[in-house]
Order: C-alpha cells, then structure tokens, then sequence
C-alpha cells in the first residue's frame, strides 16, 4: 500500500483566519467583565464541520471505493496539524485557549482515518483480504478511543452545554469493522489459506514519522522483518504473531531508500520499497507585520519543522542577505518607514542532511493612523434661520475639516483639541444632506463622517407643525381626563362598558446603548451588521472589513476592529484614549448603520 505525497505548506486565507480565531477564542472583555462568560459555539461550529469531513472521507472510501475519501482524509488531517503546529508557539508564550483542550482528540483520529482509508482502498481491490480485515478491524479500535475523547469534550454557550454528535461516524466505523469481521468468518481455517504477506501503512513516510508494518502468517509463530538501506546494511526485528496476523509500528530515523520484507522459517516475502524523505520546515511569522509610519516595526520569524520542533543555528536568507535562527530558531529584523510603504521580506532556508527547505513571502505595511469623523445636527431647521453642525475627529487632532451640502464643498472649519463646529443657513425648503471630509496628512488617514439629513421647512409650514403637535398634546390631556373618569366610574360600582383609550407615545426609538465592556460592544456591532447589511456572525473579523471595503462606514468599523482584537485577542490593557476612541467608532458605525440616534 503506497502513501500520497505530503501536501504542500502554503496554507490557504481561510485557514490562516480560522487558525488566529481557534486559538484566541472564547474572549473576554477589556474592561466592566469580572468573569468571562464562555461562547465556544465556533470551535463547536468549526469541529462540527471537521467531523462532517471525517465522515464523508469514510463514505467515499469505504461505500464508494472512491480516493477522494483518501484526498479529504489527508487535507484534514494535513489543516489540523497545521492548526497545532502554529498553537505550539502561542503556547509557549502563555496564550491558554480552549482550543488546545479540544484539537489533539481530533489530530489523532485524522492521523488513524488516512491509514484506515488506505487499508479499505487496498481491502477492496485485494478481495477483502484477511490480512488487510485484520489490519481495518485494528485501527478502528484505536478510532474508538480517540471518538470516545472526543465525545466526552464539553464546550459552552453562555450556560448552554454543547456535545459533539458522533453517530453518524460510529454507525460508518461498526458497518465497516462488521464486513471486516464477516470477510475472516468466512475464512474457516486461516492456516490453510494465509500466506505470507506484508503491508505497510505510508511508503513515502518522513523521517521520525511512525509507519505500520502488516500482514498475515500461515503460522502463529513470530515473523522476523527485515529492513535494509540502498548500502546494503540489514537489521532483523523479530514480530510475535497472533490470530495469523503481526503487525510493527516503526519510525525511520534517517532520509533515503529502505527495503523491507518479512520472513517466517522458509517463506519470505517480497521487498517493499521504502522511500523517507526529509523531514518539511516552514517559518511561522509571531510578529506584526504592519506599524504605524515613523514607529519601529520589529519582524520575527521562527524556523520550525513538521513536528514543530524550532531550528536553531540554521542559516536563512532574508531577501538574499545570510542570517543564523537563534536558540529558539528565530530571527528579528528591525524595520522602519517615515513615509506609508508596503514592501515584500523573502525568507528562504535551504535545507540540510535531515530537512527540506523552504521559503515563505512576507508583506510588510508601514501606514497612516487611521482617523473617523462623526457629525451631530438639528434634524429639522426652518429655512432663513441658523443652525449649528457639531462634530468630532478622532483621534482628537488639530486639522482642518471639510464641510459638504448636498455633495458640494460649503466650508473648512478648524478642528480643535479633536472638536469642530459650523453655523450655518438655508434659505429655500428642501432636504440638506451634510457630511463632512478629513482629507489626512502625512501621519493620519482620510476619513469621511456619517451623513446627516437636514430638512428645511418654510416659516408657515413650520407653524402650521406647532399648531398640530399643541392639537395633538390637548387631545393626549383629553384622552387622559376621560381616562380618569372611566376609572373612577369603575370604582364606584357602575358597569363596566367602557375601556380608557390607550395612550399616546411620542418616545422615538433610542439609539442602542453601547456596552462598557469591548466584547459585547463588538457583539452588538455584529448583531446590527446582521441586521442592517446581512453579514453573516460566522465571519472573522477581518473577513467582515473586507466584505465591507469602500462602505461609508469601514474606516470607522476598522478602527473598532482594531482596538477590539488588541482587547480580546492580544488580552492587553486598554487606555482611556483608546477606550473613547473605541467608544466614538461603535458609534460612528452604528449612526453609519442608520440606527436611531
């Protein structure tokens, strides 16, 4: 039975997002939170989604007799390994996540599952050999004990407890463990029909990477295998054998050609050909990689290999320049611009006598601090008559600021200490629709407020709306005297006929009050970004600005992304300045939303 070869490190968008969410979930608030609350229903929702892997891969290859079982056995198992490879390193920073508790039960069993696809693709095309029923019927009793893990992990929605439903891969698991069992049943005297045969689970294994010697036996004596390299050196490892059946877990611990065959008395099998290869690397970039223009930007990378074990000592080149990884396999670039600049790093290891090379491409961005803008005003102005605009910048900067109406420039008002403002006058009746620009500079982004709606009414069509809204609060006085009267009436002891008129509200819908802590105010922008603009709540939060790229309120909604991963993601402090600045971003993005304000 041959292996596939090992997929390649480039790792797609979607799982570098899913991999920085996995490991950082479930938040907590920066601030007004004396107990985090759990909500793990993304690990629950991610997990769930890789269970539906396992068992389509199952299904394909097993009822179908199709590779593609096999294909999606590999990418899985390929995308969980990557997951733990780059939870390595936050672990050893002290990051604790729910998610190192949950993954290994699930590595493990996608390790099992690509040698159990192998196994059936291979028990089928061989007749249901005995030997292969026996090698299906043992991994799937180790199956079992990773399913059994995997069953008792208990995650959280709030106070609701969310279990992981594994049926429809143990009813898989038994049907298939059953045709096993029936293919040896039908055997009725393995002695006679075994002959000496030898399989192996991956034929183009890693170095240290475990492999499954196999086969069957026409006696219940032990077998001896022999393992030989292309100079000719043999050793000989002496297997017991039980039920016809022996099995050898065996690691390689040097790169090249082996030939392997097994022996018992004078029967002898045929050599299999073994070819390890060396051992993948790949750099994992622990730093940001983007700062503010005029600020230090410190790059690290880590060299580390398959089995996330770090490279020290190695000698890299960074855009064609030789460096040598440190004791923890890292290097550090110390980077910086005065001007916004994006450039790309080339990272590149050539490899020695026991791993492959490898290089990766990183972008490096040096930008502007981003600004938002928002603008406060009358909703309703009689024309002729003055009203005043009201806003702020921030950051709290000292700028100019651009005043439009109805898409034309009006005015350039001073921005002072952040605060601005602009009276202003409309002569003919018509709505005003009024935003205003911040154009940038050097250091700070453009930025552009929410729009705000003005109306302008004629004089008489403004006395006209008081004589209706003073007629409309003397019938609410009316309705509410009557109302007294029926009431009292009631209490007197006469019938009760007739019923209060209800009364009347002028309350307008308020603005939704934003949360002290940044994790439920973040929750709320999502449950109104749901409602207002349909972006789904199982996007990431860079996925959502990007879904969201060029809308008027995306520099606002970056802004508060910003600030809320470097609360719940990086677990730092938060200070007063940005707390406000994260406060005037909600917001801004809410007003942008069209919420009542």
């Amino acid at each position: 039975m041959g292996g596939s070869e090992m997929r390649p490190w480039n790792i797609t968008k979607f799982l570098t997002v899913a991999i920085i969410v996995l490991l950082i979930l479930p938040p907590a608030g920066a601030r007004g939170v004396e107990k985090p609350v759990p909500h793990d229903e993304f690990f629950y929702q991610y997990f769930s989604q890789t269970l539906k892997k396992f068992a389509y891969s199952l299904r394909y290859a097993y009822y179908e007799g199709n590779d593609y079982g096999l294909t999606l056995a590999e990418n899985t198992s390929s995308e969980l390994l990557q997951i733990m490879m780059e939870g390595r390193i936050y672990q050893e920073k002290g990051v604790k996540a729910k998610v190192f508790e949950v993954l290994p039960p699930f590595y493990n069993f996608s390790v099992e599952l690509v040698s159990l696809d192998k196994l059936l693709l291979s028990f089928q095309e061989n007749n249901q050999s005995p030997a292969l029923a026996m090698g299906v019927i043992d991994t799937i009793t180790r199956m079992e004990v990773y399913l059994g893990e995997i069953k008792s992990i208990e995650l959280y929605n709030e106070t609701e407890i969310l279990r992981f439903d594994t049926r429809e891969i143990e009813k898989y698991l038994n049907e298939i463990r059953t045709a096993a069992e029936k293919a040896l049943n039908q055997t009725q005297n393995l002695s006679e029909i075994l002959n000496l045969t030898l399989y192996v689970t991956n034929k183009n294994p890693i170095v240290n990477q475990s492999v499954t010697f196999f086969g069957t036996a026409p006696l219940n004596e032990s077998v001896e295998i022999i393992i030989g390299d292309k100079n000719g050196l043999e050793r000989g490892i002496v297997v017991p054998v039980s039920r016809y059946f022996f099995a050898l877990s065996y690691r390689f611990t040097n790169p090249g050609k082996y030939f392997v065959k097994a022996v018992q008395g004078n029967l002898s099998t045929e050599w299999l050909e073994i070819d390890v290869r060396k051992i993948p690397t790949y750099f994992l970039i622990t730093s940001p990689t983007s700062a503010i223009i005029n600020t230090a930007l410190t790059l690290k990378a880590v060299l580390v290999d398959y089995y996330s074990n770090p490279l020290p000592e190695r000698e890299i080149t960074v855009n064609g320049t030789p460096f040598i990884t440190d004791s923890n396999g890292t290097i550090a670039l110390d980077l910086k611009s005065s001007r916004e600049a994006s450039f790309r790093i080339t990272l590149e290891f050539r490899g020695d006598e026991f791993h492959e090379g490898t290089s990766k491409v990183v972008t490096v961005e040096f930008t502007r601090i981003p600004t938002t803008i928002t603008i406060t005003g009358p909703g309703t102005v009689e024309a002729g008559k003055t009203f005043e605009i009201r806003g702020s910048i921030s950051p709290a900067i000292n700028s100019t600021v651009e005043i439009y109406v109805n898409d034309q420039p009006y005015a350039i008002v001073n921005s002072t200490n952040g605060l601005f403002s602009l009276s202003m006058a409309h002569e003919t009746a018509e709505t005003l629709k009024i935003y205003a620009v911040f154009n940038g500079t050097e250091l700070y982004l453009p930025s552009k407020s929410n729009v705000l709606l003005v109306s302008v009414v004629p004089p008489e069509d403004n006395l006209l709306r008081y004589l209706a809204v003073i007629l409309i609060v003397a019938g609410i006085v009316t309705y509410s005297q009557r109302d007294r009267l029926l009431r009292g009436r009631t209490r007197q002891g006469e019938p009760e006929g007739t019923e209060a008129l209800p009364g009347i509200s002028l309350e307008t819908p308020a603005k939704p009050e934003i949360p002290e802590d940044v994790g439920k105010a973040y929750s709320l922008v999502r449950e109104l970004l749901l409602r207002r603009r349909g972006i789904p709540k199982n996007l990431t939060p860079r996925e959502v600005l990007e879904k969201l790229r060029g809308w008027e309120g995306y520099e606002s909604l970056k802004t508060l992304t910003s600030i809320h991963e470097k609360a719940v993601y990086k677990k730092e402090n938060l200070t007063e300045a940005e707390l406000q600045a994260f406060k005037k971003a909600a917001e801004a993005v809410i007003t942008a939303l069209g919420e009542a304000g």
